[in-house]
């Protein structure tokens, strides 16, 4: 399928504008554009402790600062959406941090990984530890009907999604750096011409349909993962999410398959 927007619609035809950002350097004049374009914040909360956060972001002060701003911005009526990052140092304390977050008043969230250097010598000992907590959040994942005739047609993670580098490379996530679909500067194209020539559409339409294994999944269009710490972890593969423990031609689920 080719998109022809310039911005992606969802499954139910209405219009995705998201930026992403941390949450500090906000003006009246940014919220004031971010309201008139109806354009929705993704913020990272990395701890509901002020020196946990700082710790994340290496920046002294960066916590309040982020709070302080999303205050703001939820006053102002611009749709925020706070980001939960989890690693092997935070996890223990994700029930506390949704606690926090739900604080905010906003109308959702998000959980998401805080994404390892993937060096050869350290992978099997990254994804080990990434399964850990996968498995802990499972559960708190949730899928609803809007969700479940999304991931029929779209890939919920990355659809409507595409990152910049310093360098000018244009890549589907700010996590995929090795998958390069143009470059700004060198290659004399417009993210407008990118998004009509559908060269996104190989991920924003990556569907579990179109996935070997997870074709024959029931569950297929309940799964909420990251095809990109996928494709990252197995060097380009496009294969089944490296945390799911079900085996569907089986119809079991299983730990010990994935540390086999």
């Amino acid at each position: 399928m080719r998109s022809n927007k310039v911005l992606p619609r969802d499954y139910f035809g209405r219009w995705w504008r998201k930026e992403r950002t941390n949450g500090s350097a906000i003006s009246e004049k940014l919220i004031s554009f971010f309201h008139k374009l109806n354009i929705t914040l993704s913020i990272p909360i990395y701890s509901y402790k002020d020196n946990y956060h700082d710790y994340f972001t290496g920046i002294q002060g960066s916590f309040r600062e982020t709070i302080k701003n999303i205050k703001i911005l939820n006053k102002k009526g611009v749709h925020v959406v706070p980001i939960i990052y989890i690693s092997d140092k935070n996890y223990a304390d994700l029930e506390k941090i949704i606690e926090f977050v739900t604080c905010f008043k906003c109308s959702s969230y998000r959980i998401d990984f805080i994404y390892p250097k993937i060096d050869k010598p350290e992978k099997i000992a990254s994804i080990k530890n990434f399964m850990s907590i996968y498995n802990h959040i499972r559960k708190m994942l949730k899928i609803d009907y809007e969700l479940y005739l999304t991931n029929r047609r779209i890939n919920q993670c990355l659809f409507g999604k595409i990152a910049i580098t310093l360098n000018g490379d244009i890549i589907p996530c700010q996590n995929a750096r090795s998958q390069v679909i143009e470059n700004i500067f060198s290659d004399n194209i417009t993210l407008s011409e990118i998004l009509k020539k559908g060269l996104l559409d190989n991920f924003w339409y990556l569907t579990k349909d179109k996935i070997e294994i997870c074709r024959k999944c029931e569950y297929r269009y309940g799964c909420i993962d990251c095809p990109i710490l996928t494709h990252e972890f197995t060097e380009g593969t496009i294969s089944k999410n490296l945390f799911c423990a079900y085996s569907p031609l089986e119809g079991v689920w299983t730990n010990e398959k994935f540390y086999a």
